[in-house]
């Protein structure tokens, strides 16, 4: 086996761990199907075979945050049959219902895998979920370009990691118009199969100050109104500074200060539309101004995240399901308070998802693409800001967008 130790262990961490876990259908992740090439294939077999031959458990020791633990024999032979499984359906043609991410070095891949957790977790601390979830679910973002130039599509995760922290984790002040100050602040985002991290804008007003002893200072005090977060990585393509934008998403987990509703309003009703919220392309306007200002000339929109569909069908699914199975006895302790506090907890967490996303996977689809695509031309249409450059789904798999106006020569992030 032609790996460095570190590569060897990532090669331990997708046969024994991941591919199991897809085919379970474990964390609502769809079947991902991986094919190497035939003589890969016929290498990495030939090496769990000899791992089965010594008869001994194996350890891993992968410095990921799952549990170090035994690999027994038995999990070893179920692997090589599911290779092989995998194998030989691809070579048969392929399942109608299967979508199939070929890799063509199996040695660059898992290099790039360990690369990829790696530079993660030399920012963990930072970070609110662990390499491992970002290595079972980063394949969620892939676009059908992707599953074909799968080591292009890591190197690019690679490089979104570098890049999360380049903006500031704290609101800070972007511009001030009049007496209401635009700010925004870079965050990390708990649904990690779209993006690391989301650009949340905000306009604020200052309500009067107070002394923060910890910091000896006066402090401002802010009422603020919160506008739509942006899930977005950034990349420097070609030597082009660019901004990936996967998605715009109200997340609702913050105030909402209704006189600066009230100061907006004039410029919300100028942008209302049937199909898309003021709040969304003021969001995306906001963005597309800091873009500039950072010197960053493109924004590329995937229009298709091959995977993202069975995603959320395969996890409403699974919520429903478990609310399906409370009886009729555990339901009464839930509304009598007789639970503890764990379960009730874990109930209510249970029927929120549900209410978002059980059965609306079609809606998700389309927010994720057309309206996205559409709340884009609605920017270029009513600040004529950027210039789209790609005729969406026919001429790319991506929506191109030129930044007007940006300076090349500016600081890039």
């Amino acid at each position: 086996m032609e790996l460095e130790n570190d590569d060897l262990e990532m090669l331990h961490f997708f046969c024994f761990y991941l591919i199991h876990d897809y085919k379970k259908g474990e964390f609502g992740a769809p079947n991902f199907k991986f094919v190497f090439t035939e003589k890969d294939t016929e290498i990495i077999i030939n090496y769990l075979e000899s791992l089965k031959r010594e008869g001994q458990d194996l350890s891993s020791s992968l410095k990921t945050n799952i549990e170090n633990r035994d690999i027994p024999v038995s999990q070893i032979e179920e692997t090589i049959n599911l290779i092989n499984e995998v194998d030989d359906e691809y070579k048969e043609g392929g399942s109608e219902d299967a979508l199939y991410i070929e890799v063509p070095d199996y040695k660059e891949f898992f290099k790039s895998l360990n690369k990829l957790m790696k530079t993660y977790e030399e920012n963990f601390h930072y970070n609110i979920v662990n390499a491992t979830s970002i290595l079972r679910s980063l394949w969620l973002r892939m676009s059908p370009m992707d599953m074909s130039n799968i080591l292009d599509f890591i190197d690019r995760q690679i490089e979104f990691i570098k890049n999360d922290y380049k903006l500031p984790t704290r609101p800070t002040l972007f511009k001030t118009i009049g007496n209401l100050e635009i700010c925004y602040f870079n965050n990390g985002n708990q649904e990690w199969f779209e993006t690391n991290r989301h650009i949340r804008p905000l306009i604020r007003r200052s309500v009067g100050e107070y002394y923060h002893p910890h910091f000896e200072e006066v402090t401002k005090n802010y009422e603020s109104y919160y506008l739509p977060a942006i899930h977005c990585g950034f990349i420097k393509e070609n030597e082009i500074p660019t901004c990936y934008v996967y998605g715009i998403q109200q997340l609702g987990s913050y105030s909402k200060d209704p006189v600066i509703k009230n100061i907006t309003q004039e410029e919300r009703k100028r942008l209302r539309n049937k199909y898309v919220s003021p709040d969304f392309i003021i969001s995306l306007k906001i963005l597309v101004d800091i873009l500039r200002e950072k010197g960053i000339t493109t924004i590329k929109v995937p229009l298709l995240q091959v995977y993202n569909y069975d995603y959320h069908q395969n996890a409403s699914n699974e919520v429903h399901e478990k609310l399906a199975s409370y009886t009729p006895d555990k339901l009464r302790d839930l509304e009598e308070m007789n639970a503890s506090f764990d379960e009730f907890i874990a109930y209510n967490e249970a029927k929120a998802q549900e209410s978002r996303f059980y059965e609306k996977e079609d809606l998700i689809s389309a927010n994720k693409t057309e309206r996205l695509v559409y709340t884009f031309y609605l920017l270029a249409e009513k600040y004529d800001d950027i210039e789209i450059i790609t005729e969406p789904f026919i001429e790319s798999d991506h929506l191109i967008c030129k930044i007007k106006y940006a300076k090349e020569n500016k600081p890039h992030l």
